[in-house]
């Protein structure tokens, strides 16, 4: 555990290694840390305290762990100099206010299938060109939050996978594939013209018969359980 302001007001750190022995990062712990570039959660942590990173007006880079159930309320207020973020689908809870007058945000994903619990201003007074982004046949989102506009991802298909478009617009993610796939599979570098540079969370979940699978260069991330058995 990180505890409650551990390194509240460092402004000289710009970065942090969080080893994976962390399950938990408390309130304000890295509070108005203004030198603070880039910080990974790992996926060992569970819930992230409130006003954890508030402040930290020089983060660009904010990796949610794929473990995090709880982003606590101001969480990550007024860090202007972040311009995007995905929520992973084991996010159930986000807390009020928590990317307020982050001004340079500009696009925000979820992963979740099933929208989370999203507190009030969550989003507000953050990039006037801002969009929420969740996953094609993903239910219960709104149609925006905190005046942020939100919309489905674009997806398509392609012999036997069906992809989405990535907020890029020049990438895509796998997502599904048949579970009767059989033998050898080559993913593809490319569909449509887009590059292939993710493969979703379950996406070859339960192809049995499968029985080797080569992926391309091109893949920089696989989710959770996307070979799963």
């Amino acid at each position: 555990q990180i505890a409650n302001y551990a390194f509240y007001g460092c402004s000289k750190v710009t970065s942090v290694t969080i080893p994976d022995s962390v399950t938990s990062i408390g309130s304000q712990a890295f509070y108005q840390c203004t030198g603070l570039i880039s910080i990974s959660i790992p996926d060992s942590v569970t819930s992230i305290g409130g006003s954890v990173f508030s402040g930290c007006s020089s983060l660009t880079s904010a990796t949610i762990g794929n473990s995090v159930t709880s982003i606590g309320s101001y969480a990550f207020q007024s860090c202007s100099s972040l311009t995007s973020v995905i929520i992973p689908d084991s996010v159930t809870s986000i807390g009020t206010n928590v990317f307020q007058y982050c001004t340079n945000l500009g696009s925000i994903r979820f992963q979740s299938m099933a929208a989370p619990t999203i507190g009030s201003n969550a989003f507000s007074q953050i990039s006037s060109d801002a969009i929420i982004t969740y996953r094609h046949g993903a239910t219960g989102y709104l149609t925006g939050y905190s005046g942020v506009p939100t919309q489905k991802a674009a997806a398509g298909e392609f012999g036997l996978y069906t992809y989405e478009i990535n907020t890029d617009g020049v990438s895509v993610t796998i997502t599904y594939y048949s579970v009767n796939a059989t033998g050898a599979l080559v993913i593809p570098d490319s569909v449509d013209g887009r590059s292939v540079t993710s493969i979703g969370e379950r996406a070859f979940y339960g192809c049995t018969s499968l029985t080797s699978v080569i992926i391309p260069d091109s893949v920089t991330s696989i989710g959770t359980q996307a070979f799963y058995l």
